[in-house]
């Protein structure tokens, strides 16, 4: 067993999480599963930023000792008031996202954008396929014409 923490932040339900927290555990390696829910309201958070480096716990797990997070499916935070929800997910949402993360949330949002991943594949020299990303049924019409109809196709909403 080491010194170093897991961190999983996800919801109370989540099987998956709940799964690899057992094999993390058979593996030695010590996890904290949270429910995001319940940061600064039933979970007590204290941290400190002193010269870069940051200190406190997150209910019961050491900032210090934090290997990695997994942002896994963290549910919202419930506090109901919007001006206070806005204040906790800047404050909490600030010292979580200074941890080492095996998922970083500004990174997967940025992943979340597919034209952009497409074509940042496409920079980096990777075979990408032709895409149209349209609300306009006719310019999606088009390109499956063209492509003999072997087209994957996922609708946007328009509203």
């Amino acid at each position: 067993m080491t010194d170093s923490v897991v961190l999983i932040l996800t919801h109370p339900a989540d099987l998956h999480a709940a799964a690899v927290q057992v094999h993390l555990d058979a593996a030695g390696v010590e996890v904290h599963l949270l429910d995001t829910a319940a940061l600064g309201t039933s979970i007590p958070v204290s941290a400190h930023v002193d010269e870069g480096v940051l200190t406190g716990k997150v209910g019961q797990c050491d900032l210090a000792r934090v290997a990695g997070v997994w942002h896994r499916r963290p549910s919202r935070f419930s506090i109901g008031n919007p001006e206070d929800a806005a204040e906790l997910r800047a404050g909490v949402g600030g010292i979580l996202a200074a941890l080492p993360h095996l998922n970083h949330p500004a990174d997967m949002a940025v992943a979340s954008f597919k034209p952009y991943q497409l074509a940042l594949a496409g920079r980096c020299g990777l075979s990408v396929p032709e895409t149209v990303v349209t609300t306009e049924v006719p310019s999606a019409t088009a390109l499956a014409d063209r492509l003999g109809n072997a087209v994957v196709v996922k609708p946007m909403s328009k509203e």
